[in-house]
């Protein structure tokens, strides 16, 4: 993952970006971070941009709260 400048007011976890242009970015307490490689419990590893494809994300919502 790659971190970047917030410049903004975002919740730990929120999903910021979720598409194929932008890819998945992620608020953190210190930042924000492009996620590159993501893994689903028990799946498999794999690209972020693959797994886009089959499990679209909204921004707004957050890690920990139903997702996929």
């Amino acid at each position: 993952a790659q971190t970047t400048d917030p410049g903004g007011e975002f919740r730990p976890g929120e999903v910021l970006t979720a598409d194929q242009v932008e890819g998945l970015l992620v608020a953190t307490g210190d930042g924000i971070i492009k996620v590159e490689e993501i893994q689903r419990e028990g799946g498999k590893r794999m690209n972020t941009s693959s797994f886009l494809r089959g499990f679209p994300l909204k921004p707004g919502l957050l890690f920990g709260d139903g997702l996929p």
